[in-house]
């Protein structure tokens, strides 16, 4: 059979206006792992990154009608819906017979809305790999989906689920991810990454074994399942060597797990020589690392490490079982700059009943944690998540599943989840503060310059962007209404 596999553009990010221009595509592994199955299983596979080309709804449709595809799957995370559904109209208008399947974790937590309102035939309502394989062959067999473990389906006007499906409990036994049907020279490093050249994730492990409220980690697949390094350091050399890259990330929730696996991974990367010829970074939590971790990974060749610091406030983060010390995040952070490696920091603003005083002591601690990169996010209930269960009653039947992450510059009049605590103009006005306050700060300009980590065009977009930002909180503010928001009751 012939699968195009798409990952979509996000409706989010074309909102982002100046900023939108520093939002590069990473290159999706889980649609690679996908491909790469179902190529083994003897199917004739394209992908389209839709991130990565640009391309609109009605193009890519004309792509899956010139190459035949006779089953078309879109990865569906929570920002990319309004895109998705887009996209799956056009197909359908063309091609009424193609095979249109969802599927991760958004997809799936909505797999029966999704199924009676959009024209789609198919969810894959759990972890990919195993499920789709076997879709692919019951499709091609002409087999019933009737019992398909991980497979929601429509057969006329009924929605059927099979039980759940298996996960993948050796991770080595997957083949490498598919990146020859990529285009690699889409993927240049992000700016917030500090490096320079293509960039690729590669994944160490699946499953969190914290369980934060915020987020949805977990809701496919819980537990923790770890690569082996080998394996892992196998991918990293063939990409390496066969491709010529040198920048990697870490998509896992957490890498490394622990202390130990630190040290394990620096040592084999120094046993192959690798230290030299690659440059990574990863996401890690800052109670799991040590001074000395930290000068073992930096040996290895690591190149940054992001800390989801969340918030300022014990008190918050004990609320959504964060589980973290703030006085340890200011620890680390002056190990890493003894150190030199490079440091990013991950915050959030809008959590339940927070304050606007308490967001901006979350503001003043980025500062005085000053890592060379942050990121200010809105709390968002994603589906699947603690947080959304907890909340959902407040909006739920409100807000459409396909119109989900509209938070950040919403239509007049759009309905929009709400959280008990600030409006939505508050946690606005909140993240434009912290974000022109954090990067207009002379230090952080020369530190980039001085580094080379960030181009003089990339600082001059985010400036712009910043500025334009600034301004355009400002008129908004006469000039407009806000959105309709969901009572929080």
């Amino acid at each position: 059979m012939r699968v195009l596999l798409v990952n979509p553009s996000s409706a989010q990010d074309r909102r982002a206006g100046p900023y939108s221009k520093l939002m590069l595509p990473v290159a999706p592994l889980g649609l690679a792992y996908l491909a790469s199955v179902a190529r083994q299983g003897g199917h004739e596979v394209r992908v389209e990154d839709q991130y990565a080309t640009n391309r609109i709804s009605a193009q890519v449709a004309k792509l899956a009608e010139e190459f035949g595809a006779d089953v078309v799957g879109f990865a569906c995370l929570s920002p990319s819906m309004p895109m998705v559904e887009q996209t799956v109209r056009e197909l359908r208008r063309r091609l009424p017979d193609v095979h249109v399947t969802l599927g991760n974790l958004h997809a799936a937590y909505f797999a029966e809305e999704l199924l009676r309102e959009w024209p789609v035939d198919s969810v894959v309502a759990g972890e990919g790999e195993t499920p789709f394989v076997e879709l692919l062959r019951r499709l091609e067999a002409r087999e019933s989906l009737d019992g398909a473990a991980g497979i929601a389906y429509r057969d006329g006007d009924r929605v059927s689920r099979g039980p759940d499906g298996e996960l993948v409990q050796n991770l080595d036994t997957l083949p490498r991810p598919a990146w020859d049907l990529f285009r690699l020279d889409d993927y240049p490093c992000p700016p917030r990454f500090m490096m320079h050249g293509r960039f690729v994730p590669v994944g160490a492990s699946r499953g969190c074994p914290w369980d934060c409220s915020y987020c949805s980690q977990n809701a496919l697949a819980p537990g923790v399942r770890r690569r082996s390094m080998d394996a892992v350091l196998d991918e990293i050399e063939w990409m390496h060597d066969e491709s010529g890259v040198s920048n990697f990330g870490f998509v896992d929730a957490i890498f490394p797990l622990s202390k130990k696996d630190g040290f394990e991974f620096a040592r084999k990367v120094k046993e192959r020589g690798l230290q030299d010829k690659i440059r990574w970074g990863t996401e890690t939590r800052c109670d799991l690392v040590t001074k000395d971790l930290l000068i073992e990974l930096k040996s290895a060749g690591c190149h940054f490490l992001m800390y989801g610091f969340e918030s300022a406030s014990k008190e918050i983060l004990d609320n959504v079982d964060k589980r973290l010390d703030p006085q340890r995040a200011i620890d680390v952070m002056r190990w890493s700059k003894e150190i030199g490696i490079g440091s990013y920091g991950l915050y959030m603003i809008g959590f339940p009943n927070e304050t606007s005083d308490q967001a901006r002591e979350t503001i003043r601690f980025s500062r005085r944690l000053d890592t060379d990169v942050a990121s200010f996010a809105r709390v968002t209930p994603y589906p699947g998540s603690p947080m959304y269960e907890q909340y959902k009653h407040l909006f739920d039947g409100e807000v459409k599943p396909w119109h989900w992450n509209n938070q950040y510059r919403p239509e007049t009049g759009e309905a929009l989840w709400r959280l008990p605590g600030m409006t939505h103009d508050e946690i606005t006005s909140l993240l434009r503060e912290a974000v022109v306050g954090y990067y207009l700060r002379p230090r952080i300009i020369w530190r980039h310059w001085r580094r080379g980590t960030i181009s003089v065009r990339e600082m001059a977009i985010g400036a712009f962007g910043l500025v334009r930002d600034s301004l355009g909180q400002v008129m908004s503010r006469w000039t407009s209404s806000e959105p309709r928001a969901v009572a929080s009751g």
